[in-house]
């Protein structure tokens, strides 16, 4: 480029005016939340992750059962490929839906621990989506009034009386802001979950398809 002078200078965020419209109780982000979608197909790279039970810097290690996620499983409602498609075409693999709600899934204290590390958060805010059961409000009951889900966070029990829904029917909040007693020298955060019975109620079975962290 010869000549610079139609160069546009790029924005900032400090050049940004304010917006219209923000939550006040979250203001304003300077990254977007960090997420981990386990529905499909997702694209992208995700912020939050499940770690192995192997890995070295598990807070949870030598408690954790299973193999992959602490023996907790994938699952995927195996409908949706072919729902609301008419009966004739069903057999069609090239009509299918490519979507299908996802989650990863417990219905007893054998699974252990399922663990996850959060990004580099501002907020504090930590929420959890449930999905792909028959109830209308997974968030009251897998979490909010669920005694059977035990839930931490830097290696603290959540209290339950502190969550809230948020921000839809499926979510729920668990931490609205950092704790003041919060160690994080090891350099990451992580949220544990575990059930706490070895045979769960259909309705209090936990999926979890979605955690959002900022």
């Amino acid at each position: 480029i010869d000549d610079f002078s139609d160069f546009q200078v790029p924005l900032m965020a400090d050049d940004l005016i304010q917006p219209l419209f923000a939550d006040p109780e979250i203001g304003i982000l300077e990254s977007p939340p960090g997420c981990l979608n386990l529905e499909k197909p997702t694209y992208g790279y995700h912020q939050v992750s499940i770690v192995p039970p192997g890995d070295t810097l598990n807070p949870y290690a030598g408690q954790i059962l299973g193999e992959t996620n602490g023996g907790w499983t994938m699952f995927y409602n195996a409908n949706e490929a072919h729902r609301l498609i008419p009966k004739a075409e069903r057999n069609f693999k090239y009509c299918w839906h490519l979507d299908s709600c996802g989650a990863v899934t417990s219905e007893s204290s054998n699974t252990g621990w399922l663990v996850f590390k959060l990004p580099k958060m501002t907020k504090g805010k930590v929420i959890l989506c449930g999905c792909c059961t028959a109830s209308k409000e997974p968030a009251k009951d897998m979490f909010l009034e669920n005694e059977d889900v035990e839930i931490t966070f830097d290696g603290k029990v959540l209290d339950r009386s502190t969550f809230k829904q948020f921000p839809t029917k499926k979510c729920v909040q668990i931490l609205g802001q950092f704790p003041p007693d919060m160690n994080d020298s090891g350099g990451h955060l992580y949220v544990g979950i575990r059930m706490l019975k070895p045979h769960v109620a259909a309705t209090r079975v936990v999926r979890i398809s979605h955690i959002i962290a900022f």
